[in-house]
């Protein structure tokens, strides 16, 4: 059981629900402001993935991905507090870069 507890605790970007009983948020090196973050993903309807990413209190925070509707990457780069901020890479449809821009 212990097992579990800990892998949904990783799926569930450190939510509150998951927190195993005997865990000890200090022995973990988290900040009790990660429980508010969480992983998202948005699919396009031919089954492919959208978009990937993680949010902080409804807005985007960290490093996020989206997709062509092939499955290609489309862009990567990182939000802080909804922001892009950081090196951001824009790939064409056939996986070359097009543009990297640093925010």
């Amino acid at each position: 059981m212990i097992g579990v507890q800990v892998l949904l605790l990783a799926v569930a970007g450190y939510t509150a629900w998951a927190k195993p009983h005997w865990a000890d948020w200090s022995q973990w090196g988290r900040n009790p402001e990660d429980l508010h973050k969480s992983y998202h993903k948005a699919y396009f309807d031919n089954g492919q993935l959208q978009l990937e990413g993680w949010m902080h209190q409804e807005e985007k925070s960290g490093w996020w991905s989206s997709y062509y509707s092939t499955g290609q990457l489309k862009t990567q780069g990182e939000y802080a507090k909804g922001d892009t901020i950081g090196t951001w890479t824009f790939y064409d449809s056939t996986g070359s870069i097009r543009e990297v821009k640093v925010f």
